[in-house]
C-alpha cells in the first residue's frame, strides 16, 4: 500500500495540529479584529490563492523519494502516487474509496456551477 501505516507518533502529530488549528480559529478572530467583516476582492483572492500556492509548492517541489512511503520503492510497480491516480486505484479502497470520490466530485461541481 502506498499510505504509511498509522502509529502513535502520527496520532500525536494529528492531535497536535488539530488543537493548534482549533486555537487559531477560535482566538484568531480576536487578533484579526474586523478584518474578516470588511469584504474586499483583494482579501478574497488572497484567501483563495495563498493556500493553493503553498500546497502547490509543497507538492511540486518535494522530491519523489520523499513522497513515497518509508520502505517502499515505487519503481517496483513503475509508478508513484502522483503518477498513478485513477479510478482503478480509488476502487482498491472499496466502497469507502468510491464514496469519497463521489463526494469530492459532487462538492466540486456544486462549487463550480454559477449561481
Amino acid at each position: 500500500a502506498w499510505a504509511p501505516a498509522p502509529d502513535l507518533t502520527f496520532a500525536l502529530k494529528l492531535a497536535g495540529w488539530s488543537i493548534l488549528g482549533s486555537v487559531f480559529v477560535k482566538y484568531g478572530e480576536l487578533v484579526a479584529g474586523d478584518f474578516f467583516f470588511e469584504p474586499s476582492y483583494t482579501k478574497a483572492l488572497a484567501i483563495i490563492c495563498i493556500p493553493t500556492l503553498a500546497w502547490s509548492t509543497v507538492v511540486f517541489t518535494t522530491p519523489r523519494a520523499v513522497q513515497t512511503s518509508p520502505g517502499r520503492n515505487d519503481d517496483e510497480d513503475g509508478a508513484g502516487f502522483w503518477d498513478n491516480l485513477s479510478m482503478e486505484r480509488v476502487k482498491t479502497f472499496g466502497k469507502a474509496g468510491t464514496l469519497s470520490y463521489v463526494i469530492v466530485e459532487l462538492v466540486f461541481w456544486a462549487a463550480a456551477l454559477p449561481v
